[in-house]
């Protein structure tokens, strides 16, 4: 009779942790599922807040171009403005 109850207690208790190990295999593949998730999520916004950055540099750089470029031309107009009506 003893035999029979440690066979039934050491069938359930392999198949308890067969099923224990078969859940932490399917925790750690969800860890790692969100952590690849996590890490595409953070990859993608660093490189989205990169590509806005440059936008906005680039945009502020042409912004200033043109302001230079028409101070430039109404300081010519200007010189040649005076320049003929002195002359």
């Amino acid at each position: 009779m003893e035999n029979r109850y440690a066979c039934v207690f050491m069938c359930e208790g392999y198949k308890t942790k067969r099923k224990g190990g078969g859940v932490k295999v399917v925790l750690v593949v969800a860890a790692a599922v969100v952590m690849v998730v996590v890490v595409e999520v953070v990859v993608i916004g660093v490189v989205v807040i990169g590509v806005v950055v440059v936008v906005v540099v680039l945009v502020v750089v042409v912004l200033v171009l043109v302001v230079v470029l028409v101070l430039v031309v109404v300081l010519v107009l200007v010189v040649v403005a005076s320049s003929t009506s002195f002359s």
